[in-house]
């Protein structure tokens, strides 16, 4: 199998999910990077299994993912799932240093202050 990678800028790290199975506990975190060149730039989500990577990089870092691509069948559909098995943080994001995340400003939702039954 050929090596597959994908260059971007991290966009976002979503909320990792964790759960038991035949081989012990797992955390996957979904990545989504999005390439920075081209007039129509592609964006790929991908799951990573290192329950450290949040602390290796941050949204907005120039970074090269390696990963596997496997497809598996469940009740009759099928899905994709795109593995990290590599990741090579190239820059870091604006607002951090020495690799450390910037502060992020805490907000409060809006209260919503409607009555309508949905």
């Amino acid at each position: 199998m050929a090596n597959l990678s994908f260059s971007g800028e991290v966009f976002k790290i979503g909320v990792s999910t964790t759960g038991t199975g035949k081989n012990g506990e797992w955390t996957n975190t979904p990545i989504e990077v999005r390439e920075v060149d081209g007039e129509h730039p592609n964006s790929m989500v991908f799951g990573s299994f290192d329950k450290d990577i949040a602390d290796t990089i941050t949204e907005g870092s120039l970074v090269d993912v390696f990963y596997n691509a496997k497809t598996n069948e469940f009740n009759g559909k099928t899905y994709n799932s795109l593995n990290i098995w590599k990741i090579e943080v190239k820059s870091a994001a604006p607002g951090t240093s020495n690799g450390q995340p910037a502060k992020t400003p805490t907000f409060k939702a809006p209260v919503a202050e409607d009555d309508l039954p949905f």
